[in-house]
């Protein structure tokens, strides 16, 4: 992977860790994401749902 600086108004901008990263490893770092933040989801629907049950039949 080559590097290109980029000029800003105050010179030369240093490369950002995504800047470093390659495409796929982005993607990668996105997927594993999105299944942690729907995994997060799904559970936080599960426990809502199962105190609701519990709710329900004690009262």
């Amino acid at each position: 992977m080559t590097r290109v600086d980029r000029q800003g108004s105050d010179g030369p901008l240093r490369m950002t860790a995504l800047d470093r990263l390659g495409n796929h490893e982005i993607q990668k770092l996105m997927a594993d994401y999105n299944t942690a933040d729907a995994l997060s989801r799904l559970f936080q629907r599960k426990k809502e749902e199962s105190e609701k049950d519990m709710h329900d039949k004690i009262g």
